[in-house]
């Protein structure tokens, strides 16, 4: 075999095998018959090492489980098993199903798991205040009697026995797909698609939506002491989502702010639209289809200021996905 120098090494398959050869003749093997000496246990020390003082060991949990176990002994939990310092508590949470099967719950803590596909549980676990919300009429869910835990204000009860364990919060702020469910005027927000029709996903050019959020955050942090938060859930790009979904509420946004944006970047908004609606049509009517879907699933849409950039009297040349 010719030796050959790969682009990412600088040692030929020559020179590797010489070394390699050298290596196994210079390791103390036994003779034959005999049995290898026992591997020496590694001593370990009783002294743990200090943790940097930047250091973060965080978990993501559900705001429920914190109340059906006891805030306290919670918190123990995570630090004494885990050496956690940093909890991640979801205050809003509009995606996901928490309603788990007894058998996929942790019967190890210490206390009585409870079937959580009898209760109703709600998808906001802080408090809203007024003042801050003036510049939006989007409002989130009212939790009444009939959910779990109503009477209970988790970011204000966890924050002192926080503390006493030096650990930090930071809430966690999941959008999601299901945002719009019990969102008040949500549908004054969402998206429009190639087809003028609205979709079920909240618009990040809409000036109400993102108040809505501006407001949620500002609340957030005026109303509790956290350290931070945690955003969620990404967005795909719209083409991404047209190539993993298919149907026409990917392809957006085309509402008059998603225009207005691409008009001051210099973007066509119809030719794009029109761009947008062909690739659907082709993502639709590809392999092992005939005709487009007749009744699309509603799906959460894309960053609504991608563009496609092409030549005048040609078709795609790229896509660039712009976030908003």
């Amino acid at each position: 075999m010719k030796d050959t120098d790969d682009s990412s090494s600088n040692v030929g398959r020559g020179d590797f095998l010489k070394q390699l050869a050298t290596l196994v003749a210079t390791m103390p093997l036994a003779r034959f018959g005999e049995t290898p000496p026992a591997a020496q246990p590694r001593q370990l020390s009783n002294v743990m090492p200090a943790a940097p003082p930047d250091n973060l060991v965080g978990i993501q949990m559900g705001a429920h489980t914190m109340l059906d176990e006891g805030i306290e002994h919670a918190l123990d939990l995570c630090q004494e098993t885990a050496s956690i310092d940093t909890i991640f508590t979801y205050c809003y949470s509009y995606g996901g199903d928490v309603h788990k099967p007894l058998a996929w719950l942790a019967t190890d803590h210490g206390v009585p798991v409870i079937d959580q596909r009898t209760r109703k549980l709600p998808n906001v676990w802080v408090k809203q205040h007024e003042q801050y919300w003036k510049n939006t009429t989007l409002r989130h869910p009212k939790i009444d009697s009939s959910f779990a835990y109503h009477d209970r204000d988790l970011f204000a009860e966890m924050i002192k026995p926080l503390r006493a364990r030096k650990m930090k919060v930071y809430p966690r702020i999941l959008e999601a797909s299901g945002v719009g469910r019990g969102i008040e005027n949500f549908t004054k927000v969402v998206t429009v698609n190639v087809y003028g029709k609205p979709t079920t996903t909240g618009c990040w050019n809409h000036p109400e939506y993102k108040a809505f959020w501006n407001a949620t955050v500002e609340d957030l942090f005026r109303s509790y002491d956290v350290d931070g938060f945690q955003w969620g859930a990404e967005r795909a790009s719209p083409l991404t989502n047209v190539i993993q979904n298919g149907n026409e509420n990917s392809a957006s946004c085309f509402c008059q702010y998603c225009r207005a944006r691409g008009k001051a970047h210099g973007i066509d908004a119809e030719r794009e639209k029109a761009s947008r609606r062909s690739f659907y049509m082709y993502r639709a009517c590809g392999p092992g289809r005939s005709s487009p879907p007749t009744e699309p699933r509603l799906h959460s849409c894309g960053f609504s200021c991608a563009t496609r950039r092409s030549s005048p009297g040609t078709t795609s040349t790229g896509w660039r996905a712009k976030r908003s």
